[in-house]
């Protein structure tokens, strides 16, 4: 069976971001696992945010893959705060041997600005050290390693070198491009 995809991401009922856009792509393969519900988009007016059970519902879903004896791709997105992350840590720890592969998109920032605390800043990593894959933007590598451009790309890889890193986001000239890293 072609491994299905637990996809944790936020969860909005205005815009498409999210696990929206990712629903539409995977269809049936995915797994949605919302970290956030919201009415629409954080800087959306009257935007409300919805309390739930994050954890149980990513152990849940993971248990229920586990019980149909198939195997899953993680990928990890947008996270609400870095209690998250050790929710994440925990539950790809409980339910290794069902995840074949983990991809860390770890939203936190652009254009030279995070758009997330500090704390969940600084706890991302944990769960890049997880990662073989991470699609981090150049403004995210920026910030996770407190270096700039290659520098921090070279930071990041440094530490992690077996991770294979697609870094969006990054300025040429007129254009923005991205890079990927794969291998050393």
């Amino acid at each position: 069976m072609t491994n299905r995809i637990v996809c944790i991401h936020s969860l909005t009922a205005h815009g498409v971001v999210g696990l929206k856009a990712f629903l539409a792509r995977w269809g049936e393969a995915a797994l949605p696992v919302p970290s956030l519900l919201l009415t629409g988009p954080g800087n959306m007016p009257g935007c409300r945010l919805f309390e739930y059970d994050f954890a149980a519902m990513l152990d849940g879903t993971l248990a229920a893959v586990a019980a149909r004896a198939e195997r899953v791709v993680v990928f990890v997105g947008y996270l609400a705060n870095a209690g998250q992350v050790a929710v994440v840590e925990a539950a790809l720890e409980r339910h290794r041997a069902i995840v074949s592969t983990v991809v860390v998109d770890p939203v936190s920032g652009d254009d030279g600005r995070a758009y997330v605390s500090a704390e969940l800043i600084a706890a991302w990593p944990r769960l890049l050290a997880r990662a073989t894959w991470a699609l981090p933007n150049l403004t995210e590598v920026e910030l996770f390693t407190g270096q700039t451009g290659e520098a921090a790309v070279a930071a990041l890889r440094a530490r992690w070198p077996e991770l294979k890193l697609i870094v969006t986001g990054w300025p040429a000239g007129d254009d923005v491009v991205t890079r990927l890293y794969d291998g050393p």
